[in-house]
């Protein structure tokens, strides 16, 4: 089950996201899959946790259920915010899943409308959001016409419109060329560090995990349970040049091996 809940608490912060023993079954009986089996894990306010593990590990599966799209087979999933914090928890996904027929400022502002939100708050909030993003000029423009990473600035702009506490991130870089995805993972560094949302990031690419992440969780092959977790130190911001370093090399190596004795 997921659970909102409040705290108090001077100004608006990242949700505090806590996993007990969750689990998850799809199926019945002889049909069962487990994808999941007995993960706890506790995410802090304002925290960058990234899920990394084989493909099929149930990393998607965990991200669905923090974010309330799956239910938990067992265990408890609850996310608390800080008094004064925004719209709860808002997901992004691989694909941006725009809409082509609403240009780029009504596409951000579409959780607004559904909410009821006047078209003045809309239209301003969009604004900012263009600006956060890096789309300011772009408003106007039809989804259609803009390039794959600009479609994503977009779909984390529509998350972000409801001030959510928590982020999800569901591989939302995954499509993009290399050149695009470092660039993307500069700027996503940067709204995360505007904002103070709690991040959770799932991804492939360990090099991805290890330039964003405060903290990685490691899944194994399924049933998906942790693993290993690592912290990433490094301070912030981050600019690619982290990548050359000993140390983060060596965060990189290790979790290579780990990945590749799992197919050992």
């Amino acid at each position: 089950m997921v659970v909102a809940a409040a705290e108090s608490g001077d100004t608006p912060s990242g949700g505090r996201v806590s996993l007990v023993s969750v689990g998850k079954t799809f199926g019945h009986g002889d049909d069962s899959v487990l994808a999941v089996d007995d993960v706890s894990l506790n995410i802090n306010p304002g925290e960058f946790v990234v899920l990394l593990g084989p493909s099929g590990c149930g990393k998607t599966t965990l991200l669905r259920m923090i974010g309330g799209l799956e239910q938990a087979t067992v265990g408890s999933v609850s996310i608390s915010a800080a008094a004064g914090a925004g719209g709860g928890v808002a997901t992004a996904f691989q694909d941006p899943r725009l809409f082509p027929w609403l240009n780029v400022a009504e596409n951000i502002a579409l959780p607004l409308k559904l909410r009821g939100r006047p078209a003045s708050e809309r239209r301003a909030r969009a604004s900012q959001l263009c600006a956060l993003v890096g789309l300011t000029g772009f408003e106007t423009v039809r989804p259609t016409t803009l390039s794959g990473g600009m479609k994503q600035r977009a779909a984390i702009a529509r998350a972000l419109s409801v001030e959510p506490s928590t982020l999800l991130l569901d591989e939302p870089f995954g499509a993009l060329d290399a050149m695009t995805r470092d660039q993307m993972n500069l700027e996503l560094q940067q709204i995360w560090m505007s904002t103070g949302a709690t991040v959770v990031l799932v991804t492939h690419s360990i090099t991805e995990a290890v330039f964003l992440a405060d903290r990685i969780v490691l899944l194994s092959p399924r049933p998906g349970r942790i693993h290993k977790t690592y912290d990433v130190e490094f301070d912030r911001p981050r600019d690619i040049d982290v990548q050359t370093g000993a140390r983060f090399q060596e965060i990189v190596r290790d979790i290579r091996h780990e990945l590749n004795g799992f197919s050992s």
